[in-house]
């Protein structure tokens, strides 16, 4: 989804789009996050997690363990996850109308039928 919405195929090709879509929040990706597609998290404030799911989304359990990457992990590892854009410091998170924005603009792409013939 995320790749459909910002148009590139990688997560390194996508690093800088999304920086500027997420206003600089942070955001990692895990090649072994949903099987062969790997998997996006953003660090997004606890109050989101009392809002219904966006479709296309998944949230992560509020009492759940997340294996988050060390701050300076900022390019691909062989296993585990990297940043993709960077962790800039405490208190720093993706502003959720922009994931909303983010997910809305994939899902349509897939649903598309130009869409579903890239995917």
């Amino acid at each position: 989804m995320v790749h459909a919405a910002i148009g590139l195929d990688s997560p390194e090709a996508c690093a800088a789009p999304l920086a500027d879509a997420l206003e600089g929040g942070p955001l990692f990706y895990n090649a072994e996050g949903f099987g062969r597609e790997g998997s996006y998290t953003a660090l997004l404030p606890a109050r989101v997690a009392q809002l219904p799911p966006m479709p296309g989304t998944v949230a992560h359990p509020q009492r759940g363990l997340l294996l988050v990457p060390a701050p300076d992990v900022i390019e691909r590892v062989e296993t585990g996850p990297w940043w993709v854009t960077q962790l800039d410091g405490p208190g720093l998170l993706c502003p959720p109308d922009r994931i909303v924005a983010l997910a809305s603009s994939g899902r349509d792409v897939l649903r598309s039928p130009e869409g579903r013939r890239d995917a």
